[in-house]
């Protein structure tokens, strides 16, 4: 099966590239496509000083010098309000994104190493960042014995 991009137009235009013609916008802008992936492309960033500006919904980030630094901040300057970022560690760095310390705020109160596979996602409200799905971890009893369970909370 082809990929389907979310978001893409019905309408499919045909014909020569010719300047001097236009497509009525009302056809134009009918029927987006609701379904399919939304396609995020990777955009990679290097923290300087603790802080990053995106530029995609997808951020791979890099710590400033080394392989390990704190992430804390976020530029908002290509960001709006109740937009929503996707966030990974390069590979092989060690990107601690702080709780609180500047406009990123975590669930649990808690500072959290950045994943390579699992992105951290935010979504911004007014000028600050907050999580907005991430694992819980909850103990569970059976027959005795005591067990963890990661519970993903949509």
């Amino acid at each position: 099966m082809a990929r389907i991009q979310k978001y893409k137009h019905s309408t499919q235009i045909t014909g020569t590239d010719n300047p001097a013609k236009q497509v009525s916008k009302n056809v134009w802008n009918e029927d987006p496509s609701q379904d399919g992936m939304e396609g995020n492309l990777l955009s990679v960033k290097t923290l300087a000083t603790d802080a990053l500006t995106p530029t995609a919904t997808l951020t791979e980030v890099n710590a400033e010098t080394g392989v390990a630094d704190d992430f804390s901040q976020i530029i908002n300057t290509e960001t709006s309000d109740k937009d929503i970022l996707k966030f990974i560690a390069a590979s092989g760095d060690t990107i601690t994104v702080k709780h609180g310390v500047n406009n990123i705020f975590l669930r649990n109160d808690a500072d959290k190493i950045l994943s390579e596979t699992q992105p951290l996602i935010l979504r911004r409200i007014g000028t600050n960042w907050y999580e907005v799905v991430g694992p819980e971890l909850i103990a569970v009893t059976v027959s005795g014995s005591s067990s963890t369970v990661e519970v993903f909370d949509f």
